[in-house]
């Protein structure tokens, strides 16, 4: 599938008001699809497009929620294509930091003093099989910016938050109001596994859970009292029950380490968690969980340490096979890290000069999609390895990878994982033994690669 024919398919639903808006945004991103880690003006080839893709930025009329709505009408439709009545949803937080965009209007402060930009929530479908599927719900979220200097030159911080506030009046609200987003834009008849790590684990994203019948997994932060009989503590219940068994487990890559497998003994059993007891929650239930406590008993790799993991989860977990589950739906968690990576090492979005707040928006929502189409290529061709190329490359694609590749045209059409391979090929990947599978980033190294060469191809094959 050529770059222009993906783009007119994942926008096939934006509604910007006037029709040729639309059009330009699609094909801004096959542009960006072809070029990911290039600056705007090389992935655009000439003024006249890149002048035209920064009015599109500066176009009040073209919304961020816009964009990304017609992707998450494209992310259902690839959910409703599986057939499967589950799918997990991964949430995480990035933070996009501009400080040194200095012409830059309109940020917010990204945590110490002098750091701006903005934070991006996000929640991305992923199969149970492990393929990011798209994002069906995002916030991109400005804290107030520091005021400007008094007269002894100190800055005044932005106000803080208190620490036992009412969810609604808490930063960490998005996570919430993400969660309904993302489960209430799913096609009918399916359900989803919210996944989400430790900055998710507080009383009121469990009790949304709870109280509108979705299943969560999240991994704790925090040791809670239980609401049973002495008040015992969460961990030491969990810990003092019968070790279910052990299992073999991936451990995805990260910024830190490299993927490892590790041997992990799987405890459970259900508790009932007791609400805070501050007054913001005087009075409200307490919920009804499960707990898996997942403990490494091999040797991590050097300079590792060994893993403990507690999760929370609203669905039962009565022996080994259903928390084994569970704990590899876990792992997949870190699909939504990669997307976040994809968008900030392979897109380059914070080299991106746009002089304000408002274009950036618009910027990262086009941008997020071109993300999720590289880490979707990324992900197919490792757990569907034996698809036919086409679902992801056009004929010209195909026949200019192989003559670069193998030096022939090839007689059979290959399969998808062989035509990523010869991607990652033209990205830098040598493909030992060792290596193991290419990575998002030798892919977008690699696309860019075969866009000059199918370019040349056809500039060589006019008539």
């Amino acid at each position: 599938m050529d770059s222009q024919v993906w783009a007119g398919k994942e926008f096939a639903t934006i509604d910007l008001g006037d029709a040729r808006l639309g059009a330009r945004v699609a094909m801004l991103a096959s542009r960006l699809i072809e070029h990911p880690s290039s600056s705007l003006p090389d992935a655009c080839g000439g003024w006249a497009e890149t002048k035209a893709a920064y009015r599109l930025f500066d176009n009040e009329r073209v919304k961020p929620d816009a964009i990304l709505g017609a992707h998450y009408d494209a992310t259902r439709e690839r959910i409703a294509s599986l057939g499967d009545d589950r799918i997990l949803i991964a949430h995480d937080t990035t933070t996009l930091n501009y400080t040194t965009h200095h012409a830059t209007k309109g940020m917010g402060s990204i945590g110490a003093s002098g750091l701006s930009g903005f934070f991006v929530h996000s929640a991305e479908a992923i199969s149970l099989q492990g393929v990011p599927l798209g994002l069906l719900a995002q916030q991109r979220v400005f804290r107030p910016a520091p005021e400007a200097t008094d007269t002894e030159g100190t800055e005044t911080p932005p106000p803080k938050v208190p620490h036992r506030s009412p969810a609604q009046e808490r930063e960490s609200k998005r996570w919430i109001d993400v969660l309904l987003a993302s489960t209430g834009a799913l096609p009918p008849n399916v359900r989803a596994i919210s996944v989400a790590d430790r900055e998710a684990d507080f009383y009121d994203f469990l009790a949304t859970g709870c109280s509108n019948n979705l299943d969560l997994l999240v991994r704790a932060t925090h040791d809670r009292t239980l609401d049973q009989e002495g008040n015992p503590q969460l961990r030491a219940t969990v810990a003092a029950t019968a070790a279910l068994g052990s299992v073999s487990v991936e451990i995805p890559r990260s910024a830190d380490h490299p993927s490892y497998r590790a041997t992990l003994e799987l405890r459970a059993c259900p508790v009932l968690l007791r609400a805070p007891q501050d007054s913001a929650h005087r009075g409200h239930p307490s919920l009804p969980l499960w707990v898996v406590l997942a403990q490494q008993t091999d040797v991590p790799p050097a300079g590792e340490k060994p893993i403990t993991w507690w999760l929370l989860t609203t669905m039962a977990v009565p022996d080994l096979a259903s928390a084994h589950q569970l704990l590899l739906w876990y792992t997949y968690r870190w699909r939504v890290e990669r997307f976040h990576y994809t968008l900030k090492s392979g897109c380059q979005i914070e080299k991106l000069q746009l002089e304000t707040a408002e274009r950036m928006e618009r910027a990262v929502a086009l941008y997020c999609v071109v993300a999720c189409r590289l880490q979707y290529l990324t992900y197919l061709s490792r757990t569907q390895p034996g698809l036919p190329a086409f679902v992801a490359f056009s004929p010209t694609e195909i026949e200019v990878l192989a003559r670069k590749c193998t030096g022939a045209s090839p007689k059979t059409p290959p399969d998808l994982h062989t035509a990523v391979r010869w991607i990652a090929r033209l990205g830098g990947f040598l493909g030992r033994r060792r290596d193991g599978e290419p990575g998002v980033k030798v892919l977008w190294r690699g696309l860019r690669a075969l866009h000059f060469l199918v370019e040349g191809w056809e500039l060589a094959h006019l008539q």
